[in-house]
């Protein structure tokens, strides 16, 4: 999001949840020009956001191996 003016938010990019996960994007946190999002069991996702309009996933590292459980597991947060 570009917010300079809240009032005129736009979104800049999209970025994709892993496919086959059943999982939900929280907690992203951007170090330079990467982004990194937890994804629960789809674990920890970065993204080259150097070009806001087109961002490229450049590594995942799964924190879930086993099969989805009724509760939250996996990746919690990011800390940069």
């Amino acid at each position: 999001m570009e917010c300079r003016e809240p009032s005129a938010d736009q979104p800049l990019g999209l970025v994709s949840q892993p496919l086959g996960e059943a999982a939900t994007a929280h907690n992203p946190v951007v170090n330079g020009k990467l982004l990194y999002v937890s994804w629960y069991q789809a674990g920890l996702v970065a993204f080259d956001v150097s070009v806001p309009l087109s961002p490229v996933q450049v590594g995942r590292y799964d924190t879930h191996c086993g099969p989805l459980p009724p509760a939250f597991s996996g990746n919690w947060g990011v800390y940069t």
